[in-house]
């Protein structure tokens, strides 16, 4: 086990996929203490026996949180803070798609679910961590008072294009990577965690033209 990082890290959507590999490696490289969160419980507690299997005595606490639920999230929050003292890390991981159903064929209910998950549960999420962190003991460059990581997608730079038509999660994506940008002091620091590839890390500019229906 290596010591890359350390203290408190919190994780949504960790049931599974990115957000699971993500606790995984946490464990892995320093984090001493992790509160990992989902709807799918079950998820969850393969998650913790995953990592209990690799370290016995790592303290993992599970979460049942719907991040469409502000209240979930605040509660969620308070109970970390609570049982660890402070949050250093958290990575807001939790988010749907929707793929294959054009603008004009969507049903409103659709759209405005993977918006409440994908946009406004990362806003709710990064809310209550920026409370608790603003509060907290800045502990110099490394750690500061915490840092916030929000997972996004290429598709927050980009069009999926005709092929594949995504117009909620391309928009949620697009507004999450906008709302992860650093804020003003004295505020912890913000890190958009953005899978892309190098093209568009060479060039944002490269963007999918709009296609004529």
């Amino acid at each position: 086990m290596t010591s890359l990082l350390r203290g408190t890290a919190f994780i949504t959507g960790a049931a599974k996929g990115i957000g699971r590999a993500t606790a995984e490696a946490f464990a892995r490289h320093g984090v001493s203490r992790l509160a990992v969160a989902d709807i799918d419980m079950d998820g969850l507690k393969e998650t913790k026996e995953i990592i209990r299997a690799q370290r016995p005595d790592f303290e993992v606490t599970e979460l049942k949180l719907d991040v469409r639920d502000s209240g979930q999230v605040k509660d969620g929050l308070a109970r970390i803070k609570k049982r660890f003292g402070r949050l250093d890390i958290a990575v807001n991981n939790a988010g749907i798609g929707t793929l294959g159903t054009r603008t004009h064929e969507m049903d409103e209910a659709v759209w405005t679910k993977v918006l409440d998950i994908d946009l406004f549960g990362v806003w709710r999420c990064q809310k209550e961590e920026l409370i608790a962190m603003v509060e907290q003991e800045d502990l110099g460059v490394r750690e500061g008072r915490g840092r916030i990581i929000n997972v996004s997608s290429m598709y927050g730079l980009k069009s999926t294009g005709p092929h594949l038509p995504s117009t909620p999660y391309v928009t949620s994506k697009h507004g999450e990577n906008l709302s992860s940008w650093p804020m003003p002091a004295p505020t912890p620091g913000f890190a958009a965690l953005i899978d892309k590839t190098q093209e568009l890390l060479d060039s944002q500019e490269r963007m999918r033209p709009a296609t004529a229906i």
